[in-house]
């Protein structure tokens, strides 16, 4: 996704791995964050974004905000 947009950081309330992954990011950061299924969508993947089951999940991150 090319448009920023909010993630609560509140654990429950984004993926886990997600939530691990920015603590501690400061704002200017981009990060790499690698998420084995446990910690993105389980074993059963998400299917109506295209990522089959039991697959590794990488998110790039551009921290351009924190409140």
């Amino acid at each position: 996704q090319s448009d920023p947009f909010q993630i609560i950081m509140e654990e429950g309330q984004t993926l886990p791995g997600i939530f691990q992954g920015l603590q501690g990011a400061r704002v200017g950061s981009r990060l790499a964050i690698a998420m084995p299924p446990s910690a993105a969508f389980g074993e059963e993947g998400q299917t109506g974004l295209g990522l089959p089951a039991g697959i590794d999940l990488i998110a790039i991150v551009d921290v351009v905000g924190v409140y």
